[in-house]
């Protein structure tokens, strides 16, 4: 109603914003082609009436889309030019929100080094204008960052700082993300109680908030905490139930990682020639999709694991496929801790 409202006044600023705010609203409900479109028509009407910040704020959620599209080039250039629109209007909360997906985009694309340098001055702006979710949230990827590169307890500091915040301010869906990234931490240590707690915990809160895309996550991650207590056939049906749920949403990571697990399912059920196809297929798909660093890490750990489990056989295989992954990732904490578990296989 409102739209045809603004077109039958002609009025075009009032026609946009509402075109963005549908655009939003499809993103939330995982049509990225209805939001793509308008998100376009608004950008359009934006530049035609010379309005800078509504044309960035529409750059930036067409670059959001690209990213779920796994349209990366694309998304860069969007953020590049919204980022020197909002600096051009000294609008810093776009500013530091583009800097923020400017760092997200900048994982996916395997250039880590920079992605902390974007977070940093993001987090810097945030802190600047106490815009406190931004802030949370920023420190949540940090943490991130810092739990494949460089400390995990440094990770888990960071992550509690955000968990804090979105607490603070009744944030429930970052409360929920940081959560099962603590969850993440505690499995990769093999305290599988407390990681399952922390994931049932994120669990609950994305069932009553109505998150499809938090609840295929923590699906997953509990499916594969089943997995390592080698319960099979729970641990297929909860990563059958992710699949699904990553399909209605659209989430290529989710998709890869749902691949990612069946592997480890297959390698501890004993299914072996599984296993290297479901390798292989992981490996096609996450190139594809620009989705090497997190694979890569994971796949670190099931080696590990395995090793410890004495299945060498199927560790050396998860290994040879953590090396193929960490060459596109460009991340030489990968690296050592692969040369780790190699030297204690002598």
């Amino acid at each position: 109603h409102a739209l045809s409202l603004f077109r039958e006044l002609e009025e075009k600023i009032g026609e946009a914003n509402t075109l963005q705010a549908l655009g939003d609203l499809a993103i939330r409900m995982d049509d990225l082609n209805e939001a793509k479109l308008k998100h376009q028509d608004a950008l359009e009407i934006f530049r035609e009436k010379q309005a800078k910040i509504g044309e960035a704020n529409s750059l930036q959620a067409l670059g959001n889309i690209a990213v779920r599209n796994d349209e990366l080039v694309e998304a860069n250039s969007n953020y590049i030019d919204a980022l020197r629109l909002f600096k051009e209007t000294d609008a810093r909360i776009g500013e530091a929100n583009t800097l923020k997906s400017v760092g997200d985009l900048l994982i996916r694309m395997n250039r880590l080094g920079e992605s902390e340098k974007k977070y940093l001055s993001a987090l810097k702006i945030y802190r600047n204008i106490e815009a406190r979710i931004g802030e949370a949230n920023t420190l949540k990827e940090l943490g991130y960052y810092f739990s494949i590169t460089k400390d995990s307890e440094q990770a888990r500091d960071i992550y509690q700082d955000a968990l804090e915040i979105f607490i603070e301010v009744d944030d429930r869906l970052g409360t929920s993300n940081t959560i099962r990234s603590l969850g993440d931490l505690e499995l990769k240590t093999l305290n599988l109680s407390k990681a399952s707690e922390l994931y049932n915990e994120a669990q609950k809160i994305y069932r009553e908030i109505n998150d499809n895309l938090g609840e295929a996550n923590a699906t997953l991650s509990i499916g594969q905490i089943e997995l390592l207590n080698f319960n099979f056939e729970t641990a297929l049906l909860l990563n059958v139930k992710a699949k699904s749920l990553y399909e209605i949403t659209g989430d290529s990571e989710g998709v890869a990682d749902s691949i990612r697990v069946r592997s480890l399912y297959y390698a501890l059920s004993g299914e072996s020639d599984k296993c290297l196809l479901k390798l292989q297929e992981c490996y096609e798909y996450c190139v594809k999709v620009n989705y090497s660093i997190a694979t890569t890490d994971w796949l670190i750990f099931y080696a590990e694991f395995l090793s410890k489990e004495g299945k060498q056989d199927e560790s050396d295989l998860f290994l040879e496929y953590a090396e193929k992954f960490a060459k596109h990732t460009n991340n030489p904490a990968f690296d050592e801790r692969i040369n780790v578990i190699k030297e204690g296989k002598k």
